[in-house]
């Protein structure tokens, strides 16, 4: 519109001047040697218009041949532009319909001449990872990592995502050091580096990490609550094999909220009848059962390896009369008075138990007194019992050493004692 308006204008004035010329007359008179050309003016205003209008557009022509090989080499440029980009979303459309092969061909064909190469790349190791060619994976983020500068951090980030995936947990774990190594406390990498170490079992380095993704994040409240917890019974673990100083060391370490996790607490106190410390765990589980019954405190209870069982047992007595007719806690009271040597009032607890419930374990430790006792039938009876209730695992049934040592103490002399 512009040109056209702009033609229209040039026209206008050229009649404007052409009338006003004609109006004024003259001659234009050009001598080149012996030849003198004489014309009007106006005339002469034609001709040099004419030949200025001739010279643009042979000029125009000439711009427009010369202009047709880079004009030409334009087009194909954007049409293989544009066939890349089609390959890049043929590829991505594939590789999230699960064709993942397809998918890695199209994605690399013409990768390197695509103006966006690292989506090619990216979702060529995509490919390749369904495919579990992780060899071809890692090659191809090799190249996406080489295609910007800025593109390393985050191509180390999909590169872990994948081999924790895969479960290559050593090489997720390797890749992961070095992006926090680059990006320390990066929420991202935090929550990576945790799964890897509790894959590998790494629980120290699952502790140390811990205080940052509480900080940066990382990871939901309730994951990271389940990761403190199985911390914190590792660490228990690990000091139960260190001592007592080291158990009492690390449970006082713990915050509160975690040493009021029932799990926790057992814990701590199969750690204090390890190291010599049962009675102290006996004050403590005596404390808890008198604000209130718990099955799986009354099942500690009995456990415990007492110097002197007797007023374990005579607490477990008095917690008799308000629940008389509990199997569990008819357990505890037959182990600790087979602890105590008092072979007939174990015998009576322990029947008392299996009676009202029949349990594998208790089954079979009533087996093996009654079979130290003499009473050979009643012992048979009992091991039936105990291989009904616990089927296949019935071998795997183990006395505590304190239990052995009782057992092997019954004397003929014992045997009738109420």
């Amino acid at each position: 519109m512009r040109k056209l308006i702009t033609a229209l204008l040039i026209l206008l004035l050229s009649v404007a001047e052409a009338l006003a010329l004609h109006r004024l007359g003259g001659l234009v008179i050009i001598t080149l040697g012996d030849w003198t050309l004489q014309t009007s003016v106006l005339f002469f205003v034609l001709v040099v218009v004419a030949a200025l209008a001739l010279l643009q557009a042979l000029i125009s022509l000439l711009r427009s041949v010369l202009g047709v090989p880079g004009q030409l080499g334009h087009w194909r440029t954007q049409r293989r532009e544009r066939k890349t980009r089609h390959q890049l979303i043929s590829g991505l459309l594939r590789l999230a319909e699960g064709h993942s092969s397809e998918a890695e061909k199209l994605l690399m064909k013409n990768a390197d001449r695509s103006d966006a190469p690292l989506l090619h790349y990216l979702g060529a190791a995509i490919a390749a990872q369904q495919r579990s060619a992780y060899e071809q994976r890692d090659a191809y983020l090799a190249q996406a990592d080489q295609t910007s500068a800025k593109a390393g951090f985050a191509v180390g980030l999909i590169q872990a995502q994948l081999q924790l995936k895969s479960q290559q947990w050593e090489q997720a774990l390797a890749t992961l050091h070095y992006l926090n190594d680059k990006a320390p406390n990066h929420p991202r990498v935090q929550a990576m580096l945790l799964r890897a170490c509790e894959a590998l079992d790494e629980w120290d380095r699952i502790d140390l990490l811990l205080p940052a993704a509480r900080r940066q994040k990382a990871i939901s409240s309730t994951e990271l609550s389940r990761l403190e917890w199985a911390v914190a019974l590792r660490r228990l673990q690990k000091a139960r094999s260190e001592g007592a100083t080291a158990l009492d060391t690390t449970w006082n370490s713990l915050d509160r909220s975690m040493r009021q996790d029932p799990e926790v607490e057992l814990a701590y106190l199969d750690g204090l009848a390890a190291t010599g410390q049962a009675e102290k765990a006996e004050r403590i589980l005596r404390a808890h059962l008198n604000k209130g019954y718990d099955p799986l405190l009354i099942q500690r209870y009995g456990l415990l390896p007492l110097a002197a069982p007797e007023k374990a047992l005579a607490q477990a007595e008095k917690w008799l009369l308000q629940w008389p007719d509990d199997s569990l806690l008819l357990q505890a009271a037959g182990r600790l008075a087979l602890q105590a040597k008092l072979w007939g009032r174990a015998r009576s607890y322990l029947e008392a138990a299996a009676a009202r419930q029949p349990e594998p374990g208790s089954l079979h430790l009533l087996g093996n007194l009654l079979e130290q006792m003499g009473d050979a039938d009643a012992a048979r009876e009992r091991y039936h019992q105990a291989l009904e209730q616990a089927g296949e695992g019935y071998n795997e049934l183990q006395l505590s050493a304190t239990e052995q040592r009782a057992l092997t103490q019954v004397t003929p002399e014992q045997q009738a004692e109420p």
